[in-house]
């Protein structure tokens, strides 16, 4: 690959992919509160629980919190009197080090919970990646009901479940996969949730992508670039990107770099036990 057509690559997708680091690294909190839970839609209502069965006493506890782009729901440290779940909108959990780096443990999308994982204080904080529309519970009340009604006790085993489930496999992507395998899997992971399973939205900054999966944002920028150049993935707009090859990108997140270089021979190399943490 001649290095112009590199560079031109990384140039398009660093376009598309401005970092607006910014906003994060000066997050406030600042909310409005919008009314109660119960004057929302049923497909706004906590997922788990089995539609037009949602109890009332669920929903009368939870209060509507709008927030703007860049502030927090909680800051790290501050008391676990909450949980919440995304209507609308983008948000992220992250830990900051003493140092100032940054690792984001998950981002948050319709229908997620946030701070359910806390017990007495949160041990990430929560922000807002664009405007977000959350539900917001009183930790001790929903606990109480869940310890009487069936059907919340199991929402919220089901949710414990699937965190502990999603905990793991960043455990193993961290711990063990490349920065190909990890920029795939990533990728993958948000064409899932995609109407199509083809076209991913990104709103958030490569530094946002760099510091969930523990990358720089140099090495973010080449691995995109060496997928689009490998005619795996094309943009698609300011914030879009396209799968043109899953069964390609599957392989990769996997592991199995050498099949997917045999399908796409215009694929970099680079050796599959080098450290991804560094470009």
């Amino acid at each position: 690959m001649e290095r112009t057509g590199e560079e031109d690559s990384r140039r398009t997708l660093d376009t598309g992919l401005a970092a607006d680091a910014g906003a994060t690294a000066s997050a406030k909190t600042a909310v409005a509160y919008d009314g109660p839970a119960a004057q929302l839609r049923g497909e706004a209502r906590p997922a788990g629980l089995p539609n037009g069965d949602i109890p009332t006493g669920l929903a009368d506890l939870g209060t509507v919190v709008s927030l703007m782009r860049g502030t927090a729901a909680y800051h790290e440290g501050d008391p676990a009197s909450h949980w919440y779940q995304v209507v609308s909108g983008t948000g992220c959990t992250s830990k900051l080090l003493s140092d100032g780096r940054r690792q984001i443990g998950s981002f948050l999308y319709a229908d997620d919970f946030f701070g359910f994982e806390a017990i007495e204080a949160y041990g990430f904080g929560a922000e807002a990646l664009t405007d977000m529309v959350v539900i917001r519970y009183p930790k001790s009340r929903t606990e109480a009901l869940a310890r009487t009604d069936r059907a919340v006790g199991r929402c919220f085993r089901e949710i414990a479940c699937r965190s502990l489930a999603i905990a793991y496999d960043r455990l193993l992507t961290l711990g063990r996969k490349t920065a190909t395998e990890r920029v795939a899997t990533f990728l993958l992971e948000l064409a899932d949730a995609a109407p199509d399973r083809r076209t991913v939205s990104l709103e958030m900054s490569r530094a946002d992508i760099a510091d969930y999966l523990g990358l720089t944002l140099g090495t973010i920028s080449r691995t995109l670039a060496d997928l689009k150049h490998a005619g795996l993935i094309d943009m698609a707009g300011p914030h879009h990107l396209v799968l043109l090859d899953r069964r390609l990108l599957g392989k990769l997140a996997e592991g199995d770099e050498p099949a997917a270089r045999a399908d796409r021979p215009r694929m970099s190399t680079e050796h599959p036990r080098r450290c991804a943490m560094h470009p």
